[in-house]
């Protein structure tokens, strides 16, 4: 009976509820402007020109951002017609991933429990449910970087006979992330990781992150596109990888005008109604540890590793902007 409790707790909280936030609740509301409709004109372009190699808003070229969320897209209007829900389906299948995935690891930290109850209040959580019920880049981008960097913990802390797999895995997300937005998709996953590597003391594990056959697959996934958007538009490669990554980043020709602290607000409206608790459960991460002394608490494998992914994220958004 235990059992069967928990089965029905895991297909209420991994399939029902995420269902139902992010998959039929998609058509409530008209698109919104100008980010989505931008994300939805787009594939309808493609659909209509038969162009899936050069992305293109109003039959001007738009090279700003990869193609796989358009792909997505344009497969979401053949099946399901052009309309709000498949516009906004392949956001909310990653948000449903990102659920899968949260589950999947706090399972391997911890157990079921753990995995069912962390997955349960991300699924409730104001950004991830507002985010992936709309057509944006950002949930496609979290649930592939979020793939690649769990892989490649994976292979560092996985038998050999298993490690290839996993690196596989990593290379494949980090290359989806490539296709969704850019570097920022590889170098997320690999600075992540080495920096827990680096954390932990464990330098001698970094060169277990490369790998031929992963970067044979990563060109495979991501270097057709590259190859022919390429021969399709000669100034791709300045356009893309000079202005919209290096001058993007360092300088304010974007016109970002965010103070520093713009992103902590995010994230506390972003993670209600869930984070008054978080100062609770550090408590009883404190005192389910003891008596590990500060340096042995923080050097733990799971425990250094969420904390260097949060913390990277955290560092690089909460540098100041160029002015």
């Amino acid at each position: 009976m235990k059992d069967r409790g928990f089965v029905l707790q895991r297909l209420l909280i991994l399939v029902v509820v995420p269902a139902v936030l992010y998959v039929c609740l998609l058509p409530v509301m008209p698109l919104m402007e100008p980010d989505e409709s931008r994300y939805a004109l787009i594939p309808q372009y493609m659909n209509s020109s038969a162009d899936y190699v050069t992305p293109h808003l109003k039959g001007v070229v738009y090279l700003e951002k990869p193609p796989l969320v358009y792909w997505a897209t344009a497969l979401a209007f053949v099946v399901f017609g052009e309309n709000e829900f498949s516009a906004r389906l392949f956001s909310a299948l990653c948000a449903w991933g990102c659920i899968l995935l949260v589950y999947a690891m706090g399972t391997w930290f911890h157990d079921r429990k753990t995995g069912l109850y962390s997955a349960a209040v991300l699924s409730t959580c104001v950004l991830p449910f507002a985010l992936g019920r709309v057509n944006i880049l950002d949930m496609p981008l979290a649930f592939f970087v979020s793939m690649a960097v769990w892989a490649g913990f994976r292979s560092v802390e996985t038998r050999q006979r298993q490690k290839k797999g996993w690196l596989c895995l990593m290379y494949t997300g980090a290359a989806l992330a490539f296709l969704t937005k850019g570097l920022i998709g590889v170098v997320f996953p690999f600075a992540i990781l080495v920096a827990w590597l680096l954390w932990s003391r464990r330098w001698a594990d970094i060169p277990r992150l490369i790998s031929m056959p992963g970067a044979a697959l990563f060109c495979a996934v991501a270097g057709p596109w590259l190859f022919l958007v390429q021969q399709a538009n000669p100034d791709f490669f300045s356009f893309f990888f000079i202005q919209e990554h290096l001058l993007r980043y360092t300088t304010s020709m974007h016109e970002r005008t965010e103070p520093i602290h713009y992103y902590l607000w995010i994230i506390l409206a972003g993670t209600l109604p869930w984070w008054p608790y978080l100062f609770r459960a550090i408590w009883g991460i404190r005192a389910g540890l003891q008596p590990a002394s500060p340096g042995e608490l923080f050097h733990r494998p799971a425990l250094s590793f969420c904390i260097c992914w949060a913390g990277f994220i955290f560092f690089l958004f909460f540098l100041p902007w160029p002015s």
